[in-house]
């Protein structure tokens, strides 16, 4: 019950720190100093939420009158009593459980803190049988910290419930006259110390069971903030504080890197950040977030920020529009990083990109890089009522870069088409005249295709929309439409500090009247569904909270349209760094609070995925080199040999080479002297050109070296040659093809030059030795004579992985 009960308060405190469902800090209640100035010099992340203030109906921010009507507050108020509902399920249990819903309370309305000081990871590598051991060792140092106010003596009910069902486990500690709790943490080496010190609830986690801790935070909260925090909060003020975020991402990325076993260069975004530092808060008029990322120089952030918007684009998309981006993106730049970058990720995004373009060139004469190239740096998408709106009216506008280019591959593209109509049901390009201006349209005949994509471009820009008339209403107002510059929100957003690298806008009231009265729609059919008969076998507590749960709890469009204003953001480059900002009437989440924690909890699973992705590379490599290895035995009625020899038998080439004809590697294996040994000085030359089959794509061994090596020995695959220079037939394979390895793929350690007569002979008392090392959890891959590959634990009995090595051992075979 403890662990459960613990894992729920943490759920809690993430739902709170990512804003979820209740607009929580807005309007924030006055700053607590004291939580401000408890942030310790040494700091990897740091979080301040101002807690929730009545909002004020005479204000002129637009966000504190939409959450002061009553109609909002209502809702607000409604979804609040469901918590309670859900929560006291928790409230009927003691301790821990009611402690959770307490402090999920609390935390919602009331001015929090949360730090990590420090964190550890350590992993120590020992002999077990067979294997290498490896124990790891997690530790971390941080508190979290709650202005309770009011409610102090319910929270001090609480705590006393806590130490009462902890018992002996619970040891009391001394600190600036406040007894607190403490107890070791499941992990066995920290400890969590609570306690009520004032009107502050109090919990630290360190890694000793003294009250250093408690003593250097509470003496820090009557003290001066710390240097880094005050910078930090200079760097993304705003008026009235809601929640303020700082990350220090190198430290928090280093423990996560060790544990996860992650390299975090394969993640140059992550790689390059420094810090990151975020607040949301209210302006004047509306609510306002401000992001900082501080990267370092040199890498593909900072070439970012190289990249200035034309704010004279603005001026070309109509003021009315609902939604508007302009940004300045040059294409093919930011085509090669964005696929340098997943290829660094997941090395068959490079071959996906590779094999795309290859079918573009061949069918059109041209790839989508060439199509970037041939336009400018300067874009912008908007969707304007007058030619559309956002269903029909959506235009992307482009500067050009070459016109001619643009014109060969629209006319390659309309020769493809033509080429392939061949009936009136064909897709086909027609061109349009328009005001002595020539559109392109792509018309497909098929009720399935709802779309007729078209284009048009000129000597200074390009356009493309989902349908020609949008094109139409674009042309029809140049220089007679006043532009988006001229809307002073717009304006504000594309004037602020710094340059301007992308800067957007949204009509927000617009927006709401076409989405909204689709949402109620949608809020009918989904919370009808849950009060269904599929809902009634629902926990009792869920039952509880969403009774009652139906569309008339929702607001009139008249109750939001009446306050919205339209919202505002950009990404702009500052001596500091990236800059985002957003400006808005709608409160939204803190993002900017729970960022870096999501992406160091996110970067383990980017990586299994990435690591995912190789091993299936892997797998395939092992694949075609097995059937390689049939296909030669289908040729010759024999397998190849460990080696070719010469009269005298001396070792030349490995079975590698022999089977590259079988590879697609024909060209190469003509260019081999095989009469001479591998490392002769005609064929020492080819062995920089190793395959990429070959190559393992977790290998880091060096260049032309191998980690796919035959299995060889007495009973082995790969035996010596026969006296016509044979290897073994397949009917000597007794133990069956799906029980007999054919290869495995080797740590660095053990990798071969390619070329070179050089596989692995297992031991049978350590089979295995030299094997692991290549991928994470100790998997081994192993490509079976069948033409199957096995991912194979390496704690695998010796006795059955050696009976695996053995082609005709007699023994039986349960490889997993």
């Amino acid at each position: 019950m403890m662990a459960t009960s613990f894992s729920e308060i943490v759920l809690v405190i993430l739902a709170i720190l990512g804003g979820v469902g209740i607009p929580l800090g807005t309007p924030p209640l006055p700053e607590d100093a004291k939580l401000m100035n408890l942030a310790p010099e040494k700091c990897l992340y740091y979080v301040y939420l101002a807690g929730t203030a009545e909002p004020d109906r005479q204000s002129k921010n637009s966000t504190e009158q939409l959450l002061a009507d009553p109609e909002i507050k209502a809702l607000v108020n409604d979804l609040i009593k469901r918590y309670d509902a859900l929560s006291a399920n928790m409230e009927q249990q003691e301790g821990l459980g009611k402690a959770g819903s307490v402090l999920g309370k609390l935390a919602l309305v009331r001015p929090t803190a949360l730090y990590v000081s420090n964190v550890d990871f350590q992993q120590v590598e020992r002999e077990g049988v067979n294997v290498r051991m490896v124990d790891r060792t997690f530790t971390a140092e941080g508190a979290l910290v709650i202005h309770v106010g009011e409610q102090r003596a319910e929270v001090m009910e609480v705590l006393r419930d806590v130490v009462k069902q902890m018992g002996n486990r619970a040891a009391k500690v001394e600190a600036k006259g406040t007894t607190f709790a403490s107890l070791v943490a499941p992990d066995g080496r920290s400890h969590i110390q609570f306690g009520l010190h004032g009107e502050y609830l109090i919990s630290t986690l360190t890694t000793t069971d003294d009250a250093k801790h408690l003593e250097a935070l509470i003496d820090r909260m009557t003290t001066a903030p710390p240097a880094w925090l005050v910078e930090a909060r200079k760097q993304v003020d705003v008026p009235r504080l809601s929640t303020f975020a700082y990350a220090d991402m190198p430290a928090i990325m280093a423990p996560v890197q060790k544990m996860s076993g992650t390299d975090i260069d394969a993640f140059p975004i992550l790689s390059e950040l420094r810090t990151f530092v975020a607040s949301t808060g209210l302006d004047g008029q509306r609510c306002r977030s401000r992001t900082l990322f501080q990267h370092s120089e040199g890498g593909w952030l900072e070439s970012i920020g190289k990249q200035r918007l034309n704010t004279d684009l603005a001026k070309s998309i109509p003021s009315d529009s609902t939604v508007a981006v302009g940004a300045a993106i040059p294409g093919e730049q930011v085509y090669d990083g964005v696929f340098e970058i997943l290829g660094k990720m997941n090395p068959e995004m490079t071959g996906f990109e590779q094999q795309m373009s290859g079918e573009m060139q061949n069918q059109f004469g041209w790839t989508f890089r060439d199509l970037l190239a041939a336009m400018g740096d300067q874009w912008a998408i908007y969707a304007s009522p007058e030619d559309g709106g956002i269903a029909t009216g959506w235009v992307l506008v482009t500067t050009v870069r070459d016109q001619k280019r643009l014109q060969e591959i629209s006319d390659r593209f309309q020769g493809f088409v033509q080429q392939m109509h061949n009936s009136d049901s064909d897709p086909v390009v027609r061109e349009i005249e328009f005001s002595g201006k020539k559109i392109y349209s792509f018309f497909v005949p098929d009720d399935d295709f709802v779309v007729t994509p078209s284009w048009y471009f000129d000597q200074d820009r390009a356009m493309i929309s989902l349908f020609p008339q949008a094109i139409k209403g674009a042309l029809r107002t140049d220089g007679t439409a006043t532009g988006l510059a001229d809307v002073p929100e717009a304006a504000e957003a594309i004037k602020g500090d710094g340059t301007p690298i992308v800067v957007g806008y949204v009509d927000t009231a617009t927006i709401l009247k076409v989405g909204y009265p689709a949402l109620q729609v949608a809020a009918q059919v989904i919370l009808g569904q849950m009060q269904g008969r599929e809902f009634r076998n629902a926990p009792p507590a869920i039952r509880e909270a969403t009774e009652g749960l139906d569309p008339t709890l929702l607001p009139s469009l008249r109750a939001l349209v009446r306050y919205v204003k339209p919202s505002t953001f950009s990404l702009r480059a500052t001596p500091e760094g990236l800059r985002v900002e957003s400006s808005r009437t709608l409160p939204g989440a803190n993002v900017g609070a729970v960022a870096p924690v999501l992406t160091a909890a996110m970067l383990p699973a980017v990586d299994a995925a990435r690591t995912a992705a190789m091993r299936n590379q892997a797998m395939t490599n092992e694949r075609q080199i097995v059937l390689a290895l049939l296909n030669y035995e289908s040729a010759y009625q024999r397998f190849p040999p460990a080696y070719s020899v010469d009269k005298d038998g001396k070792p030349l080439l490995s079975w590698r080479v022999l089977i590259l004809p079988f590879l697609e590697e024909n060209g190469l294996y003509q260019e081999f002297h095989l009469d001479e040994p591998w490392d002769s000085p005609h064929n020492r030359k080819l062995i920089a050109r190793m395959p990429q089959v070959y190559h393992s794509p977790v290998s880091h061994a060096d260049p032309g070296k191998t980690s796919y090596l035959g299995i060889g020995g007495e009973k082995g695959m790969f035996c010596k040659p026969d006296e016509q220079g044979h290897g073994i037939r397949i009917a000597k394979i007794t133990d069956g093809t799906s029980n007999t390895i054919a290869i495995a793929e080797v740590s660095d350690e053990m990798a071969a030059i390619w070329t070179q007569p050089v596989d692995y002979t297992p031991d049978p008392q350590e089979p295995i030795k030299g094997i692991p090392g290549l991928w994470p959890g100790r998997v081994m891959l192993m490509g079976f004579v069948d033409g199957h590959v096995s991912q194979i634990p390496a704690d695998i009995d010796a006795d059955t992985i050696y009976a695996g090595f053995t082609r005709n051992g007699g023994e039986p075979v349960r490889i997993p």
